[in-house]
């Protein structure tokens, strides 16, 4: 909170000066000699609170009260007077005058009645702070306007807007970062305002006057975005709202503008005129033929290298979201087409096979999807009547598919007429890893994922993935994870 002292007395200033050194650094305290400097600073440093004497040389405190009152009506003030002063002191109790304060001034007196005003006037602000944020996601989000002087004052004005998208959610993001965004958005304008619309999205809203103005506003951003995306993956774009335009039409402009450009998995500065270029995927599609030969062979390992093949030459490509997820698309329709013709309805009976990558955020989670994709197609696509070489796809499905229950290798040999300690072999040359390990691993996967989200109890979830001993869950997840579940949700907490 900013605190303005003003005193034309410079012995009582100093001495209002060394009292109020008790509120600092929480709140940060001005002090001048008189009602003109004060009332100048005031356009440029928006106070919260004003301590002023009412007699002073130009003009008086009651005057300056009024003309502050003009300037911002939230500005409230103490006054400072003699005895014979009291009636007239009264006369600014309709100005915004909270209190005051007779001299000379007691100690006690005076931190009773700034703590007092001080707590009032932030119980004021969350109020009034609840009630703008409120306002300004409507007229965000939705064209009708909206009966308020809110809506007015942003109607009638040009708006430097600015939003900022989190790829992980603004939970994640740092508080420095969180801090940072506030401080540049009081730095750059008093009446600046910052809304959460969302768990992703943050809009800053910052009034201008000149080309200067936006041009200082860009450079601070640009400098709060190459310092917020070491922390993970942010989006920022910005734009102009001119005078007498519409709020809504300049954000959904925008917000189209960031979701269309915005890297895949890499933070991503878009300017006002700024898009980002579509990336040449076409070499992509000869490595999905190669997939597609290896998905019909049934031949794992091969799978698994070219899906980390493909995913590695699209971290390296730096593709927007939106061209990737359109990419995938085509790619898993393409795959079923080839693969599925005459087969079993997927669409009824294997989810995992629709391939929906919308939920991806990784380059992590795209290689696990796509090599699930891949393998839930070629699951589907072998007949159960195949060779047992190619019975590993099968298998592979058959554990995503069951992993929460008590199963063993031996169940599912039997079942199709195969020997265990061919089929273990098998596993183990096409995988890289034994049954009992991909099944662990896999589960470990799954409970992290409840884990995630919100799954509170740990009892739960390991049930949820197969297991009926805590302790014995908790022992697999940190011998395979690094830490204990416990500690996983609490590392997510501190997120």
């Amino acid at each position: 909170m900013n605190i303005f002292l003003v005193e034309d007395e410079r012995w009582a200033l100093a001495e209002l000066v060394e009292l109020f050194k008790a509120y600092e650094p929480r709140h940060r305290v001005y002090s001048y000699d008189n009602g003109d400097d004060a009332l100048e600073a005031a356009v440029r440093i928006r106070p919260e609170l004003v301590v002023t004497d009412i007699t002073m040389p130009g003009i008086s405190g009651l005057e300056l009260v009024e003309r502050l009152a003009e300037l911002d009506s939230t500005i409230r003030a103490v006054i400072l007077s003699v005895h014979d002063q009291f009636s007239y002191a009264q006369q600014g109790l309709k100005l915004g005058v909270i209190d005051y304060l007779l001299k000379p001034v007691k100690k006690e007196a005076l931190y009773d009645t700034i703590d007092h005003a001080i707590e009032r006037i932030q119980i004021d602000m969350k109020l009034r702070s609840a009630k703008n944020k409120w306002l300004l996601s409507q007229m965000l989000l939705h064209s009708e306007p909206v009966d308020s002087p809110l809506f007015d004052e942003i109607y009638e004005q040009p708006y430097f807007i600015a939003l900022a998208m989190a790829e992980q959610g603004l939970a994640n993001m740092p508080p420095a970062a969180e801090e940072g965004l506030r401080e540049f958005a009081n730095h750059a304008a008093g009446s600046g305002y910052i809304v959460e619309l969302d768990t992703q999205r943050k809009i800053l809203l910052l009034p201008f006057n000149d080309q200067g103005q936006i041009k200082r506003y860009e450079a601070e951003l640009h400098e709060w975005f190459l310092e917020a995306k070491q922390d993970g993956p942010i989006h920022v774009g910005w734009g102009l709202k001119q005078a007498k335009a519409s709020l809504h039409a300049v954000y959904r402009g925008l917000d189209e503008r960031v979701e269309t450009n915005r890297r895949f998995a890499q933070s991503t500065w878009i300017g006002r005129n700024e898009a980002v270029s579509e990336v040449n995927l076409s070499d992509l599609w000869d490595d999905i033929r190669v997939l597609e030969a290896f998905i019909k062979k049934g031949q794992m390992t091969k799978i698994k290298e070219t899906v980390a093949t493909v995913v590695d030459k699209i971290a390296n490509k730096r593709v927007a979201r939106h061209q990737l997820m359109i990419f995938l698309n085509d790619m898993a329709y393409s795959l079923r087409y080839k693969l599925q013709q005459g087969a079993m309805d997927w669409r009824q009976t294997d989810p995992e096979v629709q391939g929906n990558f919308e939920g991806v955020a990784t380059y992590e989670e795209l290689g696990r999807h796509l090599e699930h994709f891949a393998l839930s197609i070629c699951a589907q696509t072998v007949s159960p009547d195949t060779l047992p070489k190619e019975l590993i796809p099968v298998l592979l499905k058959w554990i995503h598919q069951n992993y929460h229950q008590n199963i063993f290798l031996q169940q599912f040999a039997s079942e199709h007429h195969v020997s265990l300690g061919y089929l273990s072999r098998l596993f183990k040359a096409q995988t890289g890893q034994s049954f009992s390990e991909y099944l662990a691993g896999y589960r470990m996967e799954k409970a992290k994922e409840f884990l995630a989200g919100g799954i509170e109890r740990i009892q739960d979830v390991c049930q949820m993935v197969g297991y009926e001993d805590v302790k014995y869950f908790s022992h697999l997840f940190k011998r395979i994870v690094g830490i204990t579940p416990t500690e996983y949700q609490k590392k997510l907490q501190a997120q």
